[in-house]
């Protein structure tokens, strides 16, 4: 009875030890779906609006924009689920746009362009999203998944 209880002990002390983790990934995979759909649904309703649609992640958020052709300007869209949304801690984005990396801030207001346009003739700009785990300390990757366009075709996680 005693070595079954120590095989026991054991093996919920490594299992709890990897709670954590587990969490983190399963933060890291709805992340991941979610950011797939949400700009499947944009460039869908982007064709049954006619209207652009704008995409702009930022450091710790991403949100989606319309362009408003009374004021001339991009507008931030609030309709569910295209708001605003804050991404889960530990969890970041790094965006290359037709071959060029862009710096994510949350500081840039100065732009007024989204960088990833989702056309109402069904165009995209060609990106590659990649979204990542960062370990508490900011050093390493744990987990990684790129998510890419090239403008015409549908959406794509490319292969690692």
């Amino acid at each position: 009875i005693l070595v079954v209880l120590l095989i026991v002990s054991i093996m919920s002390g490594v299992a709890i030890a990897n709670l954590p983790g587990i969490a983190q990934t399963r933060d890291f995979d709805t992340e991941s779906r979610r950011l797939f759909t949400i700009l499947n649904l944009a460039r869908e309703e982007s064709i049954v609006q006619a209207a652009e649609f704008g995409f702009k992640p930022t450091d710790d958020t991403y949100g989606f924009y319309v362009y408003d052709e009374s004021q001339q300007k991009w507008m931030p869209y609030t309709q569910l689920p295209f708001q605003e949304r804050n991404l889960p801690e530990g969890i970041s984005l790094e965006l290359s746009v037709e071959g060029k990396a862009l710096a994510l801030s949350t500081d840039d207001e100065e732009k007024d362009i989204p960088p990833i346009l989702l056309l109402s003739s069904g165009e995209i700009t060609p990106f590659t999203l990649t979204i990542f785990n960062v370990d508490d300390d900011g050093s390493d990757h744990m987990l990684e998944k790129s998510l890419s366009s090239d403008g015409y075709s549908d959406l794509e996680w490319l292969d690692e």
